[in-house]
């Protein structure tokens, strides 16, 4: 469906553990549908996530009580209001497949999605620090398009398998293996995205045999979490990068250890951004040793 026209903001601050809201357009919020917060901006990420439980004058009710997102510290006035809509949302369901679809954002979304405006987005028993314990997701012979968040993201999964999908015009990652999580991401093709495959606190991931173009970042390993089982023991074998790729693949943080890459074949991509240590580069510039 295509966006409201108008989008509701909020008219006052929201404090932790708050069961009310106050907003400008309550008539545009639905009971029992799940929402959103963005800076007034809409940069940044997601700074509020709620269930509407009922709406009664210019108040709306929630669910829950309101639980800040990690990096959060207060949420004033004027948040955007925004309606979490993806794909597929896919909540600890075991040896799932999706296959042969074509899932189209139709570019709707004024803002970045991460779990918002995305293809798939599947979560198995996603505990912090916790192996696994909900085992295969198969997404295979999709066409992914104008999404203005990720394509495919899996969290807590293990045995997953994503093969042989298509994505354009994806504005945030095209494929994501995320916190606590481990697949196989096969020959995929990515024809436009912020980053083709982001590896973020996965384990044993293999990712091989893909065409990854006109991308920021084509493979991208990042590190949140500080388990020793994690961001480790990942493959990236046998991909093409480019034509197109900024960069092919980027280790953003210290402390990414025991990944393999190899085999792998480079279209247009300087040597020097074929595998980058992003923080050593950052390091670098600090100490002014580096343009």
């Amino acid at each position: 469906a295509p966006a409201p026209e108008l989008e509701p903001h909020t008219t006052a601050p929201i404090a932790r553990g708050a069961t009310e809201i106050a907003v400008d357009r309550p008539d545009l919020l639905v009971a029992g549908w799940d929402y959103q917060l963005y800076a007034a901006d809409g940069k940044g990420d997601r700074i509020l996530e709620f269930t509407v439980a009922g709406v009664e004058g210019d108040v709306v009710r929630l669910a829950e009580p309101a639980v800040y997102m990690p990096h959060v510290t207060d949420i004033p006035a004027g948040c955007q209001v925004l309606i979490e809509v993806n794909g597929f949302e896919i909540d600890a369901s075991p040896r799932l497949l999706i296959q042969n679809l074509t899932i189209d954002g139709l570019g709707r979304g004024s803002i970045r999605g991460h779990t918002i405006y995305s293809g798939v987005l599947a979560v198995g028993d996603y505990r912090v620090g916790r192996r696994p314990r909900i085992f295969g997701l198969t997404v295979r012979g999709c066409t992914f398009r104008g999404l203005q968040g990720r394509g495919i993201a899996f969290y807590g999964l293990d045995e997953a398998r994503i093969e042989n999908n298509y994505f354009t015009q994806i504005r945030a990652q095209a494929i994501e293996v995320d916190h606590f999580a481990s697949g196989h991401v096969l020959m995929n093709s990515v024809n436009g995205a912020q980053s083709g495959v982001t590896l973020n606190d996965s384990f044993d991931s293999l990712v091989e045999g893909n065409s990854l173009a006109h991308c920021d970042f084509g493979v991208y390993f990042m590190k949140v979490f500080d388990q020793r089982w994690v961001n480790t023991t990942n493959r990236v074998l046998n991909n093409t990068f480019g034509p197109g790729c900024v960069r092919a693949v980027v280790f953003r943080d210290p402390g990414i250890e025991g990944n393999t890459i190899r085999g792998n074949r480079f279209i247009e991509v300087p040597e020097h951004e074929r595998i980058v240590q992003q923080h050593e580069r950052q390091a670098a510039r600090a100490a002014g040793q580096e343009d």
